[in-house]
């Protein structure tokens, strides 16, 4: 008996979602954002057969037999494709909401009571609730930007007392490193110290009475690593000697740095966390090589724009590496520590998962709309196209990312989720 159209059972509660079913090329932002509030398959299913003319078990088992199939083709056909672990707990799933549904209309004889029906599977929507994401940790800070791109930006700034005490030493830094800019502006062999000393410079501009202290702090790492390559490469004959002049301005500037740095509160707070962070070479060598894919991986994927890609790549680039290889490392730890979690506000956001109040309270704020779906878009699928290099990741970082393995895991499930609903709908439709 041939299962009709006006036996399938349209499921009103989700048109959104139901409608980018049916177009197939529907972006993961639109389907995630409905799939905040992701469906009791139970549920689902039982409306289905509820709307059967003749309810069966041969015309519940044709029903249940279409849903695995649409289901299972959903899954496999997903880009990024899931893992297959991921897509048999999914189909498992499935299973046990089919087993439930039809025990119970085998026990009611094809028919469910309203006191059964409140008894058995839920009905309503399931929330899954994501784990806690913390705050940043002191350190590089992360924006999103209304071109839906994530921007590096300052925010741990000297207070106006700070400012007072380095008055004397901020003069001469930035006469120093306007010198170095200008003395290696369209040098050849020196191209990159330009760079480098750019981007220094910006940090050393103060904002009104504020000067970010931690851009200046983890630029002027960079600053001295550079200085010591460029210094070994010289020495080994790999790279054109240095002018006297260039020598010495460079050596201004970063004898001017340390001095600068420790006169502030906030730049002792993260000498001291690099003191303390507890520093093992051969860990961070797996550390380095992972964090650099994910660093591609989320450059490949434009979540960050060239400006800020540029300076993580440099950034875990020096993990075990420069004057002090502690320092480097850790820089490298907090920098990717608060761009995930960063990703992971935009990701929660975009769900649903942050409530009003917080959104208001939160650098979001004046974000527009258009800029979190069209971010989401493509941090929705760097998540869940590199979960193993992730969990992987924070296993490597301690305390910094260890939120990360089980929001990975309810970004995951939340996904596949979403497309399980989907393809009830597509059932429920006919299709």
């Amino acid at each position: 008996m041939a299962i009709r159209a006006n036996d399938l059972f349209v499921v009103t509660a989700f048109p959104v979602l139901t409608a980018a079913a049916t177009r197939r090329k529907t972006s993961y932002g639109c389907l995630f954002l409905v799939g905040a509030c992701v469906a009791d398959f139970v549920a689902v299913i039982r409306r289905t057969v509820d709307g059967l003319s003749e309810n069966t078990p041969e015309m519940r088992g044709r029903v249940f037999e279409k849903a695995r199939g649409a289901i299972r083709r959903q899954l496999e056909s997903m880009n990024p494709r899931p893992s297959d672990d991921m897509i048999n707990r999914q189909l498992s799933k499935l299973e046990a909401a089919i087993r439930e549904v039809e025990t119970s209309y085998s026990l009611t004889g094809g028919t469910i009571s309203g006191d059964l029906m409140l008894s058995g599977a839920r009905t309503d929507a399931i929330i899954h609730v994501p784990p806690d994401v913390p705050g940043p940790e002191l350190g590089p800070s992360f924006a999103l930007q209304e071109d839906g791109r994530v921007k590096l930006v300052p925010a741990s700034f000297a207070n106006e007392s700070d400012i007072r005490d380095v008055g004397g030493l901020l003069i001469p830094l930035v006469t120093a490193i306007d010198e170095l800019v200008a003395l290696t502006l369209g040098s050849n062999s020196h191209g990159h110290l330009h760079k480098l000393a750019k981007q220094y410079r910006e940090a050393v501009e103060p904002q009104g009475n504020e000067l970010a202290i931690d851009l200046l702090y983890f630029r002027g790492i960079r600053l001295q690593n550079s200085a010591k390559h460029i210094r070994e490469q010289i020495a080994s004959g790999d790279y054109p000697n240095m002018s006297l002049e260039i020598a010495e301005t460079l050596d201004s500037v970063l004898a001017v740095h340390g001095p600068m740095i420790m006169s502030t509160e906030t730049g002792r707070d993260l000498v001291r966390k690099a003191k303390d962070y507890s520093y093992v070479p051969e860990v961070e060598d797996e550390y380095k090589a992972i964090a650099l894919k994910v660093m591609e991986e989320i450059q490949a994927n434009q979540i960050v724009d060239e400006t800020t890609g540029g300076e993580l790549r440099a950034t875990n680039e020096a993990i075990n590496d420069g004057p002090d290889p502690r320092m480097s490392t850790q820089a490298a730890h907090i920098t990717n520590a608060n761009l995930l979690n960063k990703l992971a506000k935009i990701t929660l956001l975009g769900s649903g998962a942050l409530v009003a109040s917080a959104v208001a309270q939160s650098s979001f704020a004046t974000v527009p709309a258009n800029a979190i779906t069209g971010a989401l878009d493509h941090i929705w699928a760097f998540i869940t196209t590199n979960p193993n290099d992730l969990v992987r990741l924070a296993a490597l970082s301690g305390a910094d990312l260890a939120w990360l393995p089980s929001f990975v895991r309810w970004a995951e499930t939340s996904r596949a989720e979403v497309v399980l609903q989907s393809a009830l709908s597509d059932v429920l439709k006919g299709d």
